[in-house]
């Protein structure tokens, strides 16, 4: 009698006695092989009390009625265990693991991993969950990992994860949600731009940040915060190559001062990097310019220092060519604008912050001489005021320029007072000058000096000379304006100074010879 090949069964032979005896054989083999499942292929040794067609792999090393039969397929039937050695290419399930192992020649090995060589064209995949029409390939499980195939193992090292879209109008992203709903989606949305989107419920969108295809320049289409502030200790000594502690991870820094306090370098510097230096205490911080007090590679790369007032700021860049900070807040310095002329609507220049203003009246002219032997009293001065804003910017800002008195002649006639010098604005208000009067003709006092109004320093400014004597001595100068013209020199009717200066009395020799001018206003505007 022969066996088959693969399952081993017996054959019947030719006018065989009891043929029934051998085909009861091979059933019993086809039964215990035939779609083979096995309960356990974790016991070495026979199970206590196994039931009628059970069925183990045995684990090596097998004892007692296992003994000699590692890996082999046992089955227990009629009251007793057979035993089949397994070939190459047998498959079985195991039931405690709900898996499926295969006998390799030397091992049984799970049907997973490398024991798969290829799946192709599958029409879905779930794992751990059901695929379906919608999405094709599913995943349920908490972690995943992949791995670059190394050199040593036939691959390069590198790992690059491929997405590909139909066409530029087509969208290729990656949907993040909270239970289904749509919170952020990053990718080629629509275009080959590449966007960061936000969503507060799935429904709305905002495209918050986009990279520009071809340019690679960043759009930000949303508010933009930096965070990581540091408030260092309160700075009570200048600063070289400062470097608070947690510097390294800070973008913002919120200093402090006892005093006005000098910064001469700052660590910390790396190409780009950007940081923003604001001032939260009650005094100036000054970012000293190029001072060597601080290595090359930590100093302030300014024309000029940098002035950081209180609830001011500055931002920083490092630039690692220069091996310098350097500053994306230009300083802002004062622009001196010199008015002599009125002007209804003079244009504020674009993004000022700060003005301040110096006003003067016009100088009243001085009074006439008396019959060529008394000379006139001086003209005063025009006012004075200085103002220095910070709020709310007005476009334009009306300005009057108040004229000089015109000088008097003739005998015994007074001067002529000096016009009104104002700037106002919606915001600014009204800042005022008034002008100088003019001197009397003759013995008498001279003119007052004009005042300001609605600036921060207001003041009047000196009256014109009085006249007490007749003859060659007596005295009749011009108003001095405070910080502006001089007054008018006494004894030869001079003219006053500009801005504002009082004109002298009129002369008495040659009769009738004209007092002295008082000049116009002005205003000085300094801007930043």
């Amino acid at each position: 009698m022969t066996d088959t090949v693969h399952l081993g069964l017996p054959t019947i032979e030719g006018a065989q006695a009891q043929k029934h005896v051998t085909h009861n054989e091979a059933l019993v083999v086809l039964d215990a092989l035939v779609m083979l499942a096995v309960i356990d292929r974790d016991l070495s040794a026979p199970p206590g009390s196994p039931g009628e067609g059970d069925r183990y792999l045995i684990k090596s090393p097998g004892s007692g009625a296992f003994a000699g039969k590692d890996d082999q397929v046992a089955h227990y039937v009629d009251g007793g265990w057979s035993f089949y050695p397994p070939q190459l290419g047998w498959i079985c399930y195991v039931g405690d693991e709900t898996n499926l192992v295969a006998w390799n020649g030397a091992s049984w090995q799970a049907v997973s991993g490398d024991t798969i060589a290829e799946l192709q064209n599958l029409a879905r995949l779930g794992l751990g969950t059901t695929a379906d029409a919608t999405n094709p390939f599913a995943a349920k499980l908490n972690n995943a990992l992949w791995v670059a195939k190394s050199v040593a193992e036939g691959g390069d090292g590198d790992l690059r994860y491929k997405l590909s879209k139909e066409s530029a109008a087509k969208t290729l992203s990656l949907l993040f949600q909270t239970a289904f709903s749509g919170r952020a989606e990053i990718g080629l949305a629509g275009d080959d731009d590449f966007h960061f989107k936000t969503s507060p419920d799935g429904s709305a969108w905002i495209d918050a940040l986009l990279l520009d295809k071809t340019t690679g320049s960043t759009k930000v289409n949303a508010g933009f915060f930096l965070t990581g502030d540091l408030s260092p200790p309160q700075i009570t000594a200048d600063q070289n190559d400062y470097n608070p502690t947690g510097l390294a991870t800070a973008c913002v820094l919120r200093l402090s001062s006892d005093a006005t306090r000098n910064l001469t370098g700052l660590s910390g510097g790396g190409d780009g990097r950007v940081i923003i230096v604001g001032n939260v205490g009650s005094y100036a911080i000054v970012l000293r310019a190029e001072n060597a007090s601080s290595s090359a590679a930590n100093r302030f790369g300014f024309d000029d220092d940098l002035i950081i007032r209180p609830k001011e700021s500055a931002a920083l860049q490092y630039d690692a060519t220069l091996q310098r900070w350097v500053s994306l807040t230009p300083a802002r310095r004062w622009t001196l604008s010199v008015i002599t002329a009125s002007n209804a609507a003079w244009p504020v220049p674009a993004g000022t912050r700060e003005i301040i203003l110096e006003l003067w009246g016009g100088g009243g002219s001085g009074g006439a001489q008396i019959g060529g032997t008394t000379r006139g009293t001086g003209g005063g001065a025009g006012g004075y005021a200085l103002k220095h804003y910070k709020g709310m910017m007005d476009a334009t800002l009306n300005i009057a320029i108040g004229a000089g008195g015109a000088p008097a002649t003739g005998s015994g006639n007074p001067g002529n007072a000096g016009g009104t010098t104002s700037v106002s604005g919606t915001h600014l208000g009204a800042v005022i000058a008034t002008g100088g009067g003019g001197g009397a003709a003759g013995i008498n006092s001279g003119g007052s000096g004009g005042v300001g109004s609605g600036g921060d320093v207001n003041i009047k400014s000196e009256d014109g000379g009085t006249n007490s004597w007749i003859g060659a001595n007596a005295i009749g100068f011009g108003g001095s304006a405070a910080r502006g013209g001089g007054g008018g020199l006494a004894n030869v009717g001079a003219p006053g100074g500009i801005p504002g200066g009082g004109g002298a009395g009129g002369n008495h020799s040659p009769p009738d010879s004209a007092s002295g001018a008082g000049t116009r206003g002005e205003v000085h505007i300094w801007t930043r």
